[in-house]
């Protein structure tokens, strides 16, 4: 599921904006066992998800929410 989620990510941010396209509605759970609803949960403001496929990922993702200073 996680695989499925970043390959959608991947398309959704390699696509340009366009009015016609929508993001499929997603469940999945995080880190801390929290199920989300994407992209209900993040209606509103623009927001950056950041999804590892695997555990032994996230030190890299926690490093680039740092550079990006969004920690």
């Amino acid at each position: 599921m996680m695989r499925t989620l970043v390959v959608l990510a991947m398309m959704v941010l390699s696509t340009t904006a366009q009015t016609d396209v929508v993001f499929p509605n997603l469940t999945a759970d995080n880190l801390n066992s929290r199920i989300l609803n994407l992209p209900a949960d993040f209606s509103g403001i623009p927001t950056i998800v950041f999804i590892a496929c695997k555990i032994n990922r996230q030190p890299s993702i926690n490093a680039r929410v740092g550079r990006l200073g969004l920690a």
